[in-house]
Formats: C-alpha cells, sequence, structure tokens
C-alpha cells in the first residue's frame, strides 16, 4: 500500500511538474503574471522594469527573459525560482525577443537602434549587434536555431539574420507594418502579421517565396500555432477577435472574440490563451470551438508578446 501511494504521488508530481505556465507581461504595472493555466489562476508577480512587452520563455536555459522598451533593458527570470537574477542592456528600445531552441542564445529585436541584439542567454554578455531594418518588433528563431526572421515595421519587409555570419542576409516583402512574426512547428512557414494592411503573409522558408496573403481582422498581433501545425491563430487588436487560419488551404476558417486589444496568444494543447490589453486579463478558450472556458485576472495593461508558455 505505501509503494502504491508513493507511485500515485510521483505520478502526481510529474503531472503537475509538466502543467504549461504562463509568464505574460504587463505594461502599466511594471511585472509579469505567472498563471496556472490548469488551475486558471495567478500563482505568482514578478516585478520587472519599466512597460514590459516582449518575454521568451528558454525551458533549456531555465529562464524567462522579458524586454522593458522604457528602462531599455531586459529582466532575466530563474524558471526555478520565480525572482529575476539579472537586468541586462537592453539597448535603445528592447521590443521582441526570442531564444535558440537549445538555450544558447538570446536575440533582441531594438527598436531604435534599428539592431538585432544577441546575447549569450547562460553568461548574459553581448554577443553582437546585428544591424537590421528600420523599427525592428518581433523576432522569431528557426527551430535549428541557423535563421532569425526580424519583422522590419518601417521597411515593410523580413530581415533573415544568419545566426553563424550575424548578418542580415536577405529580406523578404511583407504587408504595411509587419509587427510580428511566427513559425509553423516544423519551421517551413513563416507568418508575418501586417497590422496597417490588416493581413497575414506567409512565407515558404525553404524558397523564401510568398505563399499567400491572408485577409484577418483590423491591426493582427500576435500568433500561435497548434502542436501539429495545422492551425494558427492571430489576434486581432483592433477587431477584438482571433482569427483561426487553416495553415494547409492558407484561408480563415473561423473568428472568435477575443476581448478588448488582443495581443499575445499562445496554445496549451485544447486550449488557447488570449491576452487582452484593455480587459486587464487573459481569456482561456477551448481550441476546438473558441468558446470562453475562464478568465483569469493578470497585471495592467498586459501584452505577453512572444513565447509565454513554459512548463514550470
Amino acid at each position: 500500500m505505501t509503494r502504491l501511494i508513493a507511485l500515485v504521488a510521483a505520478a502526481f508530481s510529474a503531472t503537475a511538474a509538466a502543467a504549461p505556465f504562463a509568464y505574460i507581461t504587463n505594461q502599466a504595472s511594471h511585472d509579469v503574471s505567472v498563471i496556472d493555466v490548469a488551475a486558471a489562476r495567478v500563482v505568482a508577480t514578478i516585478p520587472v522594469g519599466k512597460s514590459p512587452a516582449g518575454v521568451a520563455v528558454s525551458e533549456a536555459a531555465g529562464k524567462a527573459f522579458v524586454s522593458n522598451p522604457d528602462s531599455k533593458s531586459i529582466s532575466v527570470i530563474d524558471l526555478a525560482t520565480r525572482r529575476v537574477i539579472d537586468t541586462l542592456d537592453g539597448g535603445s528600445g528592447p521590443v521582441g525577443i526570442d531564444a535558440a531552441a537549445d538555450g544558447g542564445r538570446l536575440y533582441v529585436a531594438d527598436w531604435y537602434r534599428n539592431a538585432l541584439l544577441v546575447i549569450d542567454a547562460a553568461t548574459h554578455g553581448r554577443i553582437a549587434e546585428v544591424p537590421v531594418g528600420k523599427a525592428p518588433a518581433g523576432v522569431v528563431v528557426a527551430p535549428d536555431g541557423r535563421t532569425i526572421y526580424v519583422a522590419n515595421r518601417d521597411d515593410d519587409a523580413i530581415g533573415i539574420v544568419d545566426a553563424t555570419t550575424l548578418r542580415q542576409v536577405a529580406t523578404l516583402t511583407a504587408g504595411s507594418h509587419p509587427f510580428a512574426v511566427g513559425l509553423t512547428p516544423d519551421g517551413s512557414r513563416l507568418f508575418a502579421l501586417n497590422v496597417w494592411s490588416h493581413d497575414v503573409t506567409v512565407i515558404d522558408t525553404r524558397t523564401r517565396e510568398t505563399l499567400a496573403t491572408i485577409p484577418v481582422g483590423n491591426s493582427p498581433y500576435g500568433v500561435a500555432f497548434s502542436a501539429d501545425g495545422s492551425r494558427a491563430w492571430v489576434t486581432n487588436q483592433h477587431a477584438e477577435s482571433v482569427s483561426v487560419i487553416d495553415t494547409a488551404a492558407l484561408r480563415v476558417v473561423d473568428t472568435v472574440a477575443g476581448g478588448a486589444y488582443p495581443e499575445g496568444i499562445a496554445v496549451a494543447g485544447d486550449k488557447v490563451l488570449v491576452v487582452s490589453w484593455m480587459d486587464d486579463c487573459v481569456h482561456l478558450l477551448d481550441a476546438a470551438t473558441g468558446r470562453r472556458l475562464a478568465t483569469i485576472d493578470s497585471g495592467r495593461n498586459p501584452r505577453g508578446f512572444g513565447r509565454f508558455l513554459s512548463t514550470r
């Protein structure tokens, strides 16, 4: 009996440890809300720099990195303790941020310096500053870590940065003012969200050809994908909606309510998390139906711009 209880307890502990947690940046309260998705509640609030926007959770590095544009810094949160363990120089205005899958490097878009900052995720030392296009916003790293894609908003283009040479080696035409970028889980397709033309440019990352331009709602801001890559969810900030895209057919198959000014978004199994900037909360949706399952209060003006899910 004792052994059985121990086995059940161990199984429960393993399940609890793997439960998804969301690290949501709160622009107006200058902190990060850590949400237990399964319990639908905030389990920690972490003070960071001024007006946090971007977030990149790296399981491999054991850290969450947060860009603070108004304090020109990057807060480093230890996932085990949920405490800020370092504050890094973020250039002139860090916005989009992402980490390589192996946890080795962090990439940060510096909006005002027109650059991509490259940082060692272990030592937190600056490796390089790569010139890119005008007003870089969103950043996403390819699954193999070899390529970084940057939304150069004021150039209406996506910059391609080679991780070996640390140079922008090409640019791809997007719609009007791309702000966020996302990759399908296999890295084969890039989605660029164009806030002024209210559409999504889909690019084949192998051929670098544009496959489609998909109309969505006003001011698309964030994108997330199902684990198998068959669906993409796009938040439409000014339409207060979420567009559901079939990634094979490359068309919108559903539109669901997203709350007031939806921004960041993530998929956790059969649930979709939508960060509502004006509602000061995160809406939890059923991925199959779009039905709202719960609303979780966060800090003030949450953004969650980037990869914000963690298993701890």
